[in-house]
């Protein structure tokens, strides 16, 4: 065999380079498999249009459904949306905006349906995440409008986000550019 005919230092040397690649395979399986756990997609429905902001919340709390959009109403609003970026602007993001509609869901009567909106350069693309200790939740990325609005309505219940406290985010790119900004209250799921 092989080994055999290697002198001691050099089966030595063989050995560490196969255990070495070995524990790289495991962590790599290892992180991968924290990144799917951690990384889940909460589900939302958007409004057909996302220019009217005051209505969608209005019937977000008033338990209408605004979702009406299909797929390929969605993928419309997202090319003509994408139509208005240009390749050299600069992205912007509002800094410290309220990303949720209520950061006490569920408590005291309050509805468990949420709103969140992110205000960023048209045709951007965003989306919100939420984070406790080593988990991060987050909801699809949707390119923002010609008015540089993205809104998802989703519900608390079905969010598979676990009792405490969440911190918000959103997180904007475009041409290259990222920018994040953090929700100043944090989201207190029952």
């Amino acid at each position: 065999m092989i080994l055999k005919s290697l002198k001691p230092s050099r089966r030595l040397t063989v050995y560490s380079g196969a255990v070495a690649v070995l524990i790289i395979i495991v962590a790599i399986i290892l992180i991968s498999g924290h990144s799917k756990r951690s990384g889940s997609v909460i589900p939302s429905r958007n409004p057909e249009s996302q220019t009217n902001v005051s209505q969608a919340a209005n019937d977000a709390q008033n338990g209408s459904d605004t979702s009406g959009s299909s797929s390929s109403q969605s993928a419309s609003a997202k090319n003509s949306a994408g139509d208005n970026q240009s390749s050299g602007a600069a992205l912007t993001l509002a800094a410290a905006q309220t990303l949720v509609s209520n950061h006490h869901p569920g408590q005291n009567g309050s509805p468990t349906s949420e709103q969140s909106v992110c205000n960023t350069t048209p045709g951007a693309t965003c989306y919100i995440q939420f984070t406790m200790n080593d988990t991060t939740k987050q909801l699809s990325p949707e390119v923002a409008d010609s008015n540089g609005t993205a809104i998802w309505n989703w519900d608390v219940n079905n969010s598979d986000l676990s009792s405490g406290s969440w911190k918000v985010q959103a997180i904007a790119s475009l041409n290259g550019q990222a920018k994040t900004t953090t929700d100043p209250a944090l989201l207190e799921v029952p």
